[in-house]
C-alpha cells in the first residue's frame, strides 16, 4: 500500500523532485543575485548559501532511487550506518543495480530514538546479518 502511494509524486525515480529541487535553488540562486544588484549585502549571503547548498543536495542525490522493491539478486552491497543518538538515524545503505544495469543506492532509515530505535535497529541489524546481506564486525 505504501509503495503504490508513493509512486503517485515521485515513482521509482526521484528524477521529479530532483527537477524541482533543482528549481527553486534557482530561483533561490535569482534572488541573490537580485539583493545583489540592489546592494542588500546580508539577504545576497543568504540565499546564496540556501541556493546552494540546494544545489548541492541535487547533486549528492542524483544515483539515489526511491524504489519501494529491490531484487535480491540484484544487490551488490548493504552498508550499514549507525546513528548518533539523538542527532541522527541509523540507516541500511542498498547498493543494487536497476533495469538499466546502472547502480543505484537506496538509503533505508531505521527508526529514532524517540520512536524505540535502538531496539528496532538491533532486531534489523541481527536480521540482515542472518539472512547474509551485511557483516557486521
Amino acid at each position: 500500500m505504501i509503495g503504490n502511494v508513493a509512486k503517485v509524486p515521485v515513482g521509482n525515480s526521484m528524477a521529479r523532485t530532483l527537477v524541482i529541487y533543482t528549481v527553486l535553488a534557482l530561483g533561490i540562486l535569482y534572488l541573490s543575485y537580485d539583493n545583489y544588484q540592489k546592494g542588500q549585502m546580508v539577504l545576497t549571503v543568504l540565499f546564496g548559501l540556501i541556493g546552494t547548498f540546494l544545489l548541492y543536495s541535487v547533486i549528492r542525490s542524483i544515483g539515489h532511487s526511491a524504489t519501494p522493491v529491490i531484487d535480491r539478486q540484484s544487490i551488490r552491497e548493504i552498508k550499514f550506518t549507525k546513528g548518533i543518538p539523538g542527532l541522527t538515524r541509523s540507516r541500511f545503505t542498498v547498493f543494487f543495480r536497476d533495469r538499466n544495469g546502472r547502480t543505484k543506492k537506496r538509503l533505508i532509515l531505521l527508526p529514532g530514538s524517540l520512536s524505540g530505535g535502538q531496539n528496532e535497529t538491533e532486531i534489523a541489524v541481527k536480521i540482515m546479518t542472518e539472512e547474509k546481506l551485511i557483516k557486521i564486525l
